[in-house]
């Protein structure tokens, strides 16, 4: 398998048809994602994929191949990606990074193939709203941008969250993910960490919706466990 742009959609107690990810995957025209990869990584799984299911053949329609993993243990995010990078590094330029609750428009791939002509960076990143609230990127101090522009700036004057961010082959042969980090913290610390070492971002001229736990939490009372892993 060769692949210009592999996607990883990470399911988490999601049944396939009902992730607002997948959903828009399966909108997206074919003569521009054929030569693109889809996996998905049903984690801590409770039940099997099945290959058969309605959505996976319509995805398998729009996407030269779509590989289904089923996974019982609730791994971490960070080791999660790391294994993805490792089992597909030979095969895919680059890599997109999905939770289960985006919208993905169905442009993406275009504007992502125009911005890798034209700049070479360390990241690509969508502009991210919950709603109508910008949450990604943002300021590195977690401050929100008022003007978002699209196009390069430093990776360290940035924070970004790792739905819909598009991470060249060539920078994770660099930087690998922390899997110290559960399910919060490895996409903030990933971007620090490349800001570290001088690295760049381009922020792209597309827009995802983004189910975002932290600020859908705001209002209801965090689990133990949620509040942990976010301190």
């Amino acid at each position: 398998m060769d692949c210009r742009l592999l996607f990883l959609c990470v399911l988490y107690r999601t049944k396939p048809e009902l992730s607002a990810t997948l959903i828009s995957l399966a909108s997206i025209r074919p003569s521009v994602s054929k030569s693109n990869a889809l996996v998905v990584w049903n984690n801590g799984a409770i039940g099997r994929l099945d290959d058969q299911q309605s959505i996976f053949c319509v995805l398998r329609a729009k996407f030269g191949v779509v590989d289904l993993i089923d996974d019982e243990i609730n791994q971490p995010l960070g080791k999660i990606y790391n294994n993805i990078y490792k089992k597909y590094r030979h095969a895919a330029d680059a890599f997109c990074i999905l939770d289960d609750d985006s919208s993905i428009p169905d442009g993406y791939i275009d504007v992502f193939l125009a911005a890798s002509s034209t700049c070479s960076v360390e990241l690509y990143l969508p502009i991210v709203y919950h709603g109508p609230l910008l949450v990604s990127p943002i300021h590195q101090d977690g401050r929100r941008f008022h003007n978002l522009e699209p196009g390069v700036m430093p990776a360290r004057q940035v924070n970004a969250i790792a739905s819909g961010m598009i991470i060249p082959t060539t920078t994770l042969d660099k930087f690998r993910f922390n899997e110290r980090f559960v399910f919060y913290g490895a996409d903030s610390e990933y971007v620090r960490r490349i800001s570290e070492h001088g690295g760049n971002v381009c922020v792209m001229a597309t827009q995802i919706q983004h189910v975002l736990s932290t600020e859908s939490s705001r209002r209801a009372r965090l689990s133990d466990f949620k509040f942990s892993s976010l301190l």
